[in-house]
């Protein structure tokens, strides 16, 4: 354990300014927008977003403050957060096995009495579960902005605790959403040494051409590599909207273009019936466990190629 701890930390020194680079992103946006809000306020500009004019009906309608509160707060999650760490682990996950060879050391650490699936899982613990904490964190600071924006800004009154299973829920479909790509990005990071990120986009089109060549000319239905790719990633987000639609039919009519549905507001007294329930089953489900399975195999495959892999010297 005490060798798996020295090697973990060797790979966050290693990759801190890539962990490090989501919270210095987020920072930037909210400094960006406390900059902007004070340059409105010395001009006397500042937005009215017209909350008062909103009947009191709706400003006291407690099932309406848990939709809102659980919808905004999973939607700023997968939108905002989910979307920066996602990119910023690019930067880890397709030179997983790969830094060693620019900084001309893989000699040296492959020749360490260290078992290279201890190795290995350092780097899947720092390049994946590194930025699964990060967007936690990140996550929290964002739940506890937008609520304490609602409360100084706003006659509404957020439901904290709505609020916080929207962003939980979030964050652990974002994970699962992380650990497929970062696993799929590390078989390319083990297969070619040097420009793995153009090497696994020729792979994928390439692949994805075959296919559907393959269809055209005998009239095949081979499903799409692409779309099967997207799914896996991002089919939680996809079904948890789904469910939402289907258990929430009269609170989603209002979501769309058009004015503010206000008397269909009015209307909504209760939350559907289970709806946290059937919102926190969207994990527990067939599909989450091919991802887990996925994610799995491609580790363990990606260690097995990086294991057999020529040494750079």
């Amino acid at each position: 354990m005490k060798q798996f701890k020295a090697l973990v930390r060797k790979d966050i020194a290693v990759h801190k300014v890539a962990l490090l680079s989501p919270l210095f992103i987020v920072a930037g946006i909210y400094l960006l927008a406390g900059i902007i809000w004070l340059i409105a306020i010395s001009k006397n500009a500042v937005l009215s977003f017209n909350f008062n004019a909103l009947p009191t009906g709706i400003v006291e309608n407690d099932a309406l403050r848990g939709i809102i509160s659980f919808g905004t707060q999973f939607t700023s999650f997968v939108f905002y957060i989910a979307i920066i760490c996602g990119f910023a682990m690019q930067a880890i996950t397709q030179r997983l096995f790969n830094h060693d060879i620019k900084y001309k050391c893989e000699l040296f650490h492959r020749s360490q009495p260290v078992n290279i699936w201890k190795n290995a899982l350092s780097r899947y613990s720092v390049g994946i579960g590194g930025f699964i904490l990060v967007s936690l964190l990140l996550g929290i600071v964002n739940y506890l902005v937008i609520n304490l924006f609602v409360v100084l800004n706003t006659p509404i009154s957020p439901d904290w605790w709505m609020g916080l299973n929207g962003m939980l829920l979030g964050w652990l479909h974002t994970a699962i959403a992380l650990l497929v790509i970062g696993s799929f990005n590390s078989l390319f990071s083990s297969l070619k040494k040097e420009s793995h990120n153009t090497y696994a986009a020729l792979s994928i089109f390439g692949i994805e051409a075959v296919i559907r060549t393959v269809n055209y000319l005998y009239g095949l239905g081979i499903p799409s590599l692409i779309k099967a790719l997207i799914h896996l990633a991002f089919s939680g987000f996809m079904d948890l909207h789904k469910t939402a639609l289907v258990i929430g039919t009269e609170y989603s009519s209002y979501y769309g273009k058009g004015p503010l549905n206000t008397d269909l507001m009015l209307k909504i007294n209760s939350l559907p019936d289970g709806f946290l329930a059937t919102m926190w089953g969207s994990l527990f489900t067939w599909d989450m466990v091919i991802k887990l399975l996925f994610s799995t195999v491609m580790i363990i495959l990606s260690t097995q190629l990086y294991k057999r892999r020529e040494v750079s010297f």
